[in-house]
């Protein structure tokens, strides 16, 4: 009788042990994926249209900035690196670096607190910032916000005569 119990505590201990070991992974797994998820995307060639103004068709540049985290983020600055070759990129050996001051008169200015499930949509005059670029340069836009000591970065992939 003795040995029965041992060993039902022995596997009910076992089970404790598993299913804390399991509760434990399962809300650092939670913590770290908590907080604002920022996704960017960036168009070329963009033209825009205004209702009762009418279309402008000077190109412009746009990014779709989201968030899809599960809190509030403070967007602060955008910024342009472009690469003259991968292997540049690579060894994080910039061509040429700009910060964009202006976002434009399509939305709301920098800093903005971007909320769960917004999205904040800026136009950027696109002739005036690719006129400073080489054509064969590697362009990354940079979203740095409140959250994250890196930037959210994603590349502008355009053709150009």
């Amino acid at each position: 009788m003795q040995a029965a119990q041992d060993g039902l505590t022995q596997v009910l201990a076992w089970i404790g042990a598993l299913t804390g070991t399991v509760a434990l992974l399962w809300d650092i797994y939670k913590w770290r994926k908590s907080g604002p998820k920022i996704e960017m995307t960036v168009s070329p060639n963009m033209v825009v249209a205004t209702p009762g103004v009418g279309v402008n068709h000077t190109p412009h540049i746009g990014i779709n900035v989201t968030n899809t985290g599960t809190a509030r983020t403070t967007l602060k600055t955008i910024g342009v690196t472009c690469y003259a070759s991968w292997w540049k990129q690579w060894r994080k050996k910039a061509s040429k670096n700009f910060v964009v001051i202006d976002t434009g008169p399509y939305c709301r200015p920098l800093p903005h607190i971007l909320e769960i499930g917004e999205e904040w949509r800026p136009f950027l005059p696109q002739e005036s910032l690719l006129d400073k670029i080489d054509k064969e340069s590697r362009i990354f836009f940079q979203l740095w916000h409140s959250a994250s000591k890196k930037p959210v970065s994603t590349q502008l992939i355009v053709s150009r005569n």
